[in-house]
């Protein structure tokens, strides 16, 4: 039996396509992905709104970023202070280059508390964190 090595995964997935693609469904093309992004955009921003009224002084870590699909939904609902972190080295730098004014990690979750390695995280404050998809994807390879 093989084992399934996600960072191994991912890392080829986005080196290859740094679109929807590269996090969407396999397969099913780039209408499909545009359209589900569309969808989960749509309940991501309203859910928000909705749950947290008062975002304009949260702090937010994304775990998972991939393509920033939800760091841009962050951004453009107003909080104060996005970090966003992947388990590939391709997402943080692509994302490094696309957005400012983000915090960018490469992380594992499954690896502890990234403080005792490399760069220094600030974990102390975030008051959410998503990671929706993350958790969903976690679920079906584990």
């Amino acid at each position: 039996m093989t084992t399934f090595d996600p960072r191994a995964y991912w890392e080829q997935r986005l080196e290859s396509s740094s679109g929807l693609e590269g996090v969407g469904y396999v397969g099913l093309g780039h209408a499909f992905n545009a359209w589900m992004y569309r969808v989960r955009r749509s309940v991501f921003n309203r859910t928000v709104r909705e749950h947290m009224p008062q975002r304009g002084s949260a702090a937010v870590l994304d775990i998972g970023s991939g393509t920033g699909v939800y760091l841009r939904c962050w951004r453009s609902l107003g909080v104060r202070t996005i970090t966003g972190t992947d388990i590939t080295d391709t997402a943080v730098a692509r994302l490094k280059s696309d957005l400012t004014g983000v915090e960018l990690f490469r992380m594992d979750i499954t690896e502890g508390d990234p403080r005792s390695r490399g760069p220094t995280m600030p974990l102390a404050a975030w008051m959410c964190s998503s990671t929706w998809w993350t958790m969903r994807a976690c679920n079906r390879h584990c």
